[in-house]
């Protein structure tokens, strides 16, 4: 929802009806992303069949989002919206590396005989 909220501010007024579009649509894909990441960490905290394709689906989610943060750091035109996306990306930066670590720990600590 932040993700949301901070998009409409990305979006510049002279913008094309087809760039806020575009940016309303990318912040929409950001939330079912961080929803998806939440699953995949839930499968694989779990210890399920399915850890290993969790893992997989978290690596790609996390790859997806990254390639929309990028493209919605290109709608940042003025200082406020840039700092806005600033702030964002630098967020995003210390949650991708924890939840990825956390996410193979968690897999890897159930594989590896103790």
């Amino acid at each position: 929802m932040l993700l949301f909220s901070c998009c409409l501010l990305l979006a510049p007024l002279t913008a094309s009806a087809l760039a806020m579009n575009d940016a309303i649509s990318i912040a929409g894909q950001q939330r079912m992303l961080s929803q998806r990441m939440v699953k995949a960490y839930a499968l694989v905290g779990q210890h399920t069949m399915l850890s290993v394709s969790a893992v997989k689906q978290m690596d790609d989610t996390i790859r997806q989002f990254d390639r929309n943060l990028e493209q919605l750091v290109l709608f940042a035109e003025t200082p406020k919206e840039k700092k806005v996306i600033g702030k964002i990306s630098r967020l995003w930066f210390a949650y991708r590396v924890s939840a990825k670590q956390s996410a193979l720990l968690h897999f890897f600590d159930r594989r590896v005989p103790g």
